[in-house]
Formats: C-alpha cells, structure tokens, sequence
C-alpha cells in the first residue's frame, strides 16, 4: 500500500515516512528510490522490542527527516491489531489497511482500533473471487465499532479502487481545513512543538499507520464520514506490498 502511495503522490507532495518495526530494514528497504525521506525505526534499538511506537519513539527518528520541508510524514506503527491502538503518536490522521484474507470478525474481535480510525482500507479485494469472502458483512462489521470512519475496497496489487484513496490523502495533505487540519507551520510553530515533545506535529499533516500481516492501516480522530464513494472522513493504517 506504501509502495503505491508514494508511486503515485511523491511526485505531488513532499513526504517523509518513519517506518517503524521491531526489527530489519526490509520494509524501509522497499521504500527506498520512491521520492520520498524515509526514516528507519526499530524498536529493538533501545526501546525493548516493544509491539508499538509511541511519541519517544517517534522523536528519536525524526532528526532523520527534513520536516520543514515535508508536506506530509506517514507513520508506519509496527504491526498488530492491539498495542498501537493504546498509543498517541502525535498524528493528525489515523489510517488502517484490512485485508480480506484476515476474516471478516476482525474489527469485532479488536474493536478499540476499528473504533480509533477514521478511514479503513478494506485491500486485496482482488481475492475475493478465490475466497469465501462476502465484502458487505466486512464493511457491515466495521460499521458495528465505528459508524463514521471511510471504508475503501482497494488493491494495491491491481489499483482497484486506489483511486479514492489516493483523493483522500490528498484532502489530508493539502489540509482539509473543515477538520481543522492544519496546512501550514511556522518555525516558531515547529520550535513550540519540539520543545512540548509532540513530534509527530512538527510536519504539515501527519498520517500514523499500523500493520497486521504486512497490512497497514491509517487513521484520524476527527470521523467525518459516511460511504465509500464520498470518503469525507479521516484515517490510519497502510501496506507496504
């Protein structure tokens, strides 16, 4: 989901990404040569291994972006359904990719991150046909823990549905001011911020993600959404594949 992000807007927009993992640079690595600033995050590296990434860690790895020249830093939190949903990172936007593979009682088995995001990537939907997947009890179970968040079916392997997404992101970006989203920080703004150690402000927009089973989500607490086809809501959660 990462991937096809940045193929498609980091000709349009600065972006930085903390990519965040327990261990390795695989998935930094695939980022790489994409135009964006991408900055490694390990939580094995002094933090315990730990199963999140909360503002601390956020701050260690930002002096390995340059924000004031970034419109946009996604946040890819590491990889479970349960811990990253219990910690603030400073994001403006919370984003989540859930992929059909994973069963349709997923946001009802961790309803405290379906309940936290405002857009929900529903991806690899091109597997449906190969699957017992039924799409409407996917999006009906998510509307069970969050009434407002966007819900998109989308594939990051075959486009479908990328294009909603992709017009999302760049409301976020561009700064939906009707969210209060702000589009623009001033240095003394920035300075204020680093001195509070609320990070993840420092940039234009901010966007955190999480992954299970290398699939990322994005998301927000400001919900202002209602179908698929308008997506006006807010986000976390994204994909690297």
């Amino acid at each position: 989901m990462l991937q096809a992000t940045l193929d498609e807007l980091a000709g349009e927009f600065a972006i930085g990404i903390i990519e965040g993992d327990i261990a390795t640079d695989l998935d930094a690595a695939k980022l790489s040569g994409r135009g964006a600033q991408v900055s490694l995050l390990n939580t094995s590296n002094g933090f315990g291994g730990e199963c999140h990434l909360d503002a601390p860690m956020v701050n260690r790895a930002l002096p390995g972006l340059d924000l004031p020249g970034l419109d946009l830093v996604i946040i890819e939190n590491v990889g479970n359904l349960v811990c990253p949903a219990e910690f603030d990172v400073g994001e403006h936007a919370k984003a989540m990719v859930y992929s059909v593979t994973e069963g349709e009682d997923k946001p009802l088995k961790y309803p405290v991150m379906f309940r936290s995001v405002d857009v929900v990537l529903l991806n690899k939907i091109d597997l449906v046909p190969y699957l017992d997947a039924d799409v409407e009890a996917y999006i009906a179970h998510v509307r069970q823990v969050n009434t407002t968040a966007a819900i998109l079916p989308v594939s990051a392997r075959t486009g479908a549905g990328m294009a909603a997404w992709f017009g999302w992101l760049r409301r976020f970006a561009r700064g939906a001011p009707w969210r209060g989203w702000p589009n623009a920080l001033t240095n003394r703004q920035l300075q204020t911020i680093r001195n509070d150690q609320a990070p993840s402000r420092i940039a234009n927009s901010v966007l955190a993600l999480t992954v299970k089973n290398k699939d990322r989500l994005c998301n927000s607490r400001r919900p202002n959404a209602e179908s698929v086809a308008t997506c006006e809501p807010l986000t976390r959660h994204n994909d690297t594949e």
